[in-house]
């Protein structure tokens, strides 16, 4: 009887380890991006906006399989976690003067990527567009008067087709996926595998 228990056991693990190789393959296949490449926000992956840059919205989702387009509430809630409650003018775009607000803008940039840059000027953005929305993200002017431009769907008529831009980059997102049902149930079989051992010994 122990043996048949122990067969079982081997059987899962070999199922686990089959699904999380088949997982592993399936990222060097389709070029999934790495971790690194996105950021998990509110049971969603988001991916890095650099990937994107100089991309419209159909060429994105064509090189992202498995991604969509994010949503003006979700863009919006996104924007609210990283700066807060801020006043938007009626262009949903705000000027914050200072650097108080610049180490928000530093994480920003740490999780999504920097779409664009003058360094003599001392310009930095982390910018998307999000279809139907407009354009999110911040932009940071660190000279003597500094300053940064937070947008949240900021509304021009440029951002909302199907257009490339080489500062800006698209707002893609996934639903974070769920464990392989595969290795759910060898996990199951495991644990009860385990128990009816302990049970008879």
């Amino acid at each position: 009887m122990r043996f048949k228990c122990l067969k079982a056991t081997l059987i899962s693990l070999l199922l686990v380890c089959s699904c999380i190789g088949n997982i592993a393959n399936a990222g060097l296949i389709d070029s999934t991006p790495t971790k690194a490449s996105y950021t998990t926000l509110n049971g969603l992956d988001w991916l890095d906006w650099s990937l994107t840059t100089n991309m419209t919205n159909s060429i994105a989702l064509a090189n992202y399989k498995g991604w969509r387009l994010a949503t003006a509430e979700e863009a919006s809630d996104l924007m609210h976690l990283a700066f807060g409650s801020l006043t938007y003018n009626s262009f949903n775009q705000v000027q914050l003067s200072g650097s108080s607000y610049f180490p928000n803008y530093d994480l920003l940039e740490s999780l999504f990527g920097r779409t664009g840059e003058n360094i003599s000027r001392e310009i930095y953005s982390t910018l998307a567009q999000v279809s139907g929305f407009g354009l999110i993200g911040a932009t940071k002017v660190s000279r003597s008067s500094s300053f940064l431009n937070v947008y949240k769907g900021y509304n021009l008529a440029i951002v909302s087709g199907d257009t490339a831009f080489s500062d800006y980059g698209i707002a893609l997102v996934r639903e974070v996926p769920e464990p392989s049902t595969l290795a759910i149930f060898a996990l199951g079989i495991i644990g009860l595998a385990s128990r009816r051992y302990k049970e008879q010994s």
